[in-house]
């Protein structure tokens, strides 16, 4: 009965199978390898090589024109005291909700200067990109950071915060630690994250937005002070077309008066 006959496996097609299966491996690898370079290509052009393998805590900075010091320094002794006396780096308790915090936690830096005896505080931070709640909890943190400081002197807050200026983190920073918008209070409404920055495309499919602030509170002296807005922000390539950031840059200049008494 034909129902019974079994006939004997094919060689040849044993042979069939085994060469799909490495076709098949081999697509895979190429696959992979193509992955590796666009992924690798991507990194290189919106920042994050440098993001993930710098040597800088936080993901912040903070520098001073120590060239531009001396020259003051020379001219007014009692700005011999405006340099750095004391940094720290302050690492966000809250590190969940932003894949990135895995090699380059959030956090950000305290610098401590003197003008005129009283001392000002100037913090950098960069904020989690992704949902709000732990967001709004470093948020939190730095807002009591920013209450101690501002007990004692004058405050200045900047740095990426990853929301826009309407939004819930915003309005319980100023609230709270009662810091101003200098920007807003300047005018200036022009985006920092943009399409017109090569280095946003392919990244984040968002609308321009502002995303970055310069906060101050209680600048020193019962002088008062003058805020002088050169430029609400840099939008040109640091040298040919090397971009330095996928963001904007935003400038301020505050001259501060001392009291007279």
């Amino acid at each position: 009965m034909w129902d019974s006959f079994s006939f004997p496996s094919s060689p040849l097609r044993a042979k069939s199978i085994q060469h799909s299966d490495f076709t098949h491996l081999l697509l895979a690898l190429v696959l992979m390898c193509k992955a590796y370079i666009i992924v690798s290509w991507s990194m290189s052009k919106c920042c994050l090589i440098g993001f993930l393998k710098g040597k800088v805590k936080a993901s912040t900075v903070i520098l001073w024109r120590k060239d531009r010091f001396a020259v003051v320094c020379e001219k007014d002794a009692v700005t011999r005291e405006l340099v750095p006396v004391e940094m720290s780096t302050t690492f966000f308790q809250e590190q969940r909700g932003d894949w990135l915090n895995l090699v380059r936690p959030r956090g950000y830096l305290t610098a401590r200067l003197l003008f005129h005896g009283m001392p000002l505080y100037v913090v950098n931070t960069h904020l989690n990109l992704g949902e709000q709640g732990y967001r709004q909890r470093q948020v939190e943190e730095l807002t009591r950071h920013c209450q101690v400081l501002g007990e004692e002197g004058s405050v200045v807050v900047c740095g990426d915060f990853n929301v826009t200026p309407d939004s819930e983190e915003v309005q319980l920073l100023c609230r709270r630690a009662g810091l101003k918008d200098a920007l807003a209070e300047k005018g200036c409404v022009e985006p920092t994250w943009s399409s017109r920055n090569p280095l946003t495309h392919g990244v984040l499919r968002e609308c321009d937005h502002r995303c970055d602030f310069i906060f101050y509170r209680g600048l020193v002296g019962t002088g008062g002070h003058r805020m002088v807005n050169r430029r609400c922000r840099l939008a040109l390539p640091f040298w040919g077309n090397t971009w330095l950031s996928d963001h904007f840059g935003i400038v301020l200049d505050l001259v501060l008066e001392p009291s007279m008494t």
